[in-house]
C-alpha cells in the first residue's frame, strides 16, 4: 500500500480548503485506523536484538507491508507523513520526534505558535478508540490565541470523525438487557464473556486492541466496582514471540475451569475455547524462554 499517495489524494480532494489542524487530525485518524500495536514489545525488554528491531522499525510509507507498530515507529511515520503532505501548507512548520526508549511521541509546530502533541499510546489507546468511534484522547492542542476545545471540535467535524460514542451507548443498552437474563443472574462472568466473544467484530484489531476492547466492555457492563474488578480478573495476558494469543480464564459457578484462547488467524482475531487442561496448555505454549530462543535462532 502506498500510504503517502493515498493520503495525498485524499487531502487534495477533501481537505484542500480546510485548516492545518484538520489535516493533522486526518493523518492521525487514518494511521490509528490502519495500524495495530505490536504486542511483542511487552516481553521484548531484556532481549536487545528483538527490542531494537521493534523500537527502530522503519515504515516505508510508499510501500507499507506491515501494520504492526509501537510508539516510536508510529511517531516517526507520523512526522514523515506530516512533513511531506503539509509541506505546502502555509501554517505548517514541522513535526519532531520526542521521548526516549520508555516512550516516544510526536510534536507538531504551526507557524501561528500552535503546538500539537501526538501520542496515541501514552495514557490512552487511540488505536482502539478510533477503530470503534470512541473519543480521541491522544491529541493535545496548545494555542496562545484560540480555544483548544474549539479547534479540536472543528478539526473533528472537518475530518468527519464519527466521535459519537455509539459503542458506549450500545454497551449500556446491552448491559441493561443482559442483567434481565436468568443466565446472567446465575453466572454473570461466563454470560458476559460468551456474549463478548460471539458478538464482537474484531475486524482490523490486533491482540492489544482486542484486549483493550474487552476491558472497556466489562467496565461499562459491570453493575458495581466489585463486579468490575471480578470481570477484569477474567483475563490473563500471555504474549509470545509469534504474537498469537491471549489466554482468558473465566471463573464460573457452573463451569469452574473455563478458558479461552484469543489468537491471530491470518490477521483476524478468533477466540476459541480450550478443551484441554489449562496446565497442559500453558506448559506447551507459555515458555517465554523457548519462544525467545526460537525467534533469535532465526536471526
Amino acid at each position: 500500500m502506498n500510504l503517502l499517495n493515498d493520503m495525498y489524494e485524499k487531502l487534495e480532494t477533501d481537505f484542500k480548503d480546510k485548516d492545518t489542524i484538520s489535516k493533522i487530525y486526518f493523518i492521525y485518524e487514518s494511521l490509528c485506523e490502519l495500524f495495530q500495536y505490536d504486542s511483542r514489545w511487552h516481553w521484548a525488554i531484556g532481549e536487545e536484538r528483538l527490542q531494537d528491531e521493534i523500537f527502530n522499525k522503519e515504515i516505508d510509507i510508499t510501500n507499507v507491508t506491515s501494520n504492526k507498530v509501537v510508539c516510536s515507529s508510529f511517531s516517526k511515520m507520523f512526522c514523515e507523513l506530516a512533513d511531506l503532505l503539509l509541506s505546502n501548507d502555509e501554517n505548517y512548520d514541522m513535526s519532531l520526534l520526542q521521548g526516549e526508549l520508555a516512550h516516544c511521541f510526536a510534536i507538531t509546530y504551526l507557524k501561528d505558535n500552535t503546538v500539537i502533541e501526538i501520542d496515541p499510546l501514552g495514557n490512552t489507546n487511540d488505536f482502539l478508540n478510533i477503530k470503534k468511534g470512541l473519543p480521541i484522547q491522544g491529541i493535545k492542542i496548545i494555542s496562545l490565541y484560540d480555544d483548544p476545545i474549539y479547534l479540536e471540535e472543528r478539526a473533528l467535524r472537518e475530518s468527519e470523525y464519527r466521535n459519537d460514542a455509539l459503542y458506549l451507548q450500545f454497551l449500556k443498552k446491552i448491559g441493561e438487557e443482559m442483567r434481565e437474563q436468568e443466565a446472567y443472574k446465575l453466572d454473570p462472568t461466563l454470560t458476559l464473556f460468551d456474549w463478548f466473544r460471539t458478538t464482537t467484530n474484531f475486524h482490523s484489531m490486533g491482540l492489544n486492541e482486542a484486549n483493550g476492547l474487552f476491558l472497556l466492555t466489562v467496565s461499562n457492563i459491570a453493575q458495581t466496582s466489585a463486579q468490575n474488578l471480578m470481570f477484569r480478573r477474567m483475563f490473563l495476558y500471555d504474549p509470545v514471540a509469534d504474537d498469537v494469543k491471549l489466554i482468558y480464564k473465566v471463573p464460573s459457578t457452573t463451569e469452574e475451569d473455563s478458558h479461552y484462547c484469543m489468537r491471530l488467524e491470518q490477521g483476524n482475531i478468533e477466540i476459541q475455547k480450550i478443551e484441554e487442561p489449562i496446565t497442559d496448555y500453558i506448559a506447551r505454549y507459555r515458555s517465554f524462554t523457548d519462544d525467545r530462543e526460537k525467534y533469535l535462532s532465526k536471526k
